[in-house]
């Protein structure tokens, strides 16, 4: 009896799964930073001069036709995105780091210092939020501005 009253409730489950009519709830997390919101993991960076004296390397997400400054890059992330951070935390904000293009532990910490002196979540995570705050390389000017 006890069988046939298990295989009433699943195949009810399942009726009412199919017909929309039963939710599962989801694990609660704590809601994504504007960081990690962002919609691509930067790949590569780009020069960006808005002006003869605004001449700035930011992060970017590119592919084919889309460029976009609205990406992310964190710890394990490695290449030319890597290094424009690296160089803008070494050069603009006299942290000491390598600049390899490895988004180590110590650039995580150099990106915390850059978030404190923007004023933004300190998360250690480059994102688009970041990115407004950031004084880049070659003349230290601040912000992503320019770029999609």
């Amino acid at each position: 009896m006890k069988r046939i009253a298990r295989r009433i409730a699943v195949a009810t489950a399942a009726l009412a799964l199919l017909a929309g009519g039963l939710t599962i709830a989801a694990p609660t997390t704590t809601a994504p930073t504007a960081e990690a919101a962002a919609t691509y993991w930067c790949n590569g960076y780009e020069i960006i001069q808005t002006s003869a004296m605004d001449i700035r390397k930011v992060p970017v997400y590119f592919s084919g036709k889309i460029t976009s400054a609205n990406c992310i890059s964190g710890s394990g992330s490695y290449g030319g995105h890597v290094w424009a951070i690296q160089a803008a935390a070494k050069d603009c904000y006299k942290q000491n780091l390598k600049v390899d293009k490895d988004f180590g532990p110590i650039t995580k910490a150099a990106v915390k210092v850059i978030q404190k002196r923007g004023g933004v979540t300190q998360d250690g995570v480059y994102g688009p939020v970041t990115g407004k705050q950031t004084s880049f390389m070659p003349w230290c000017q601040r912000g992503i501005h320019g770029i999609k």
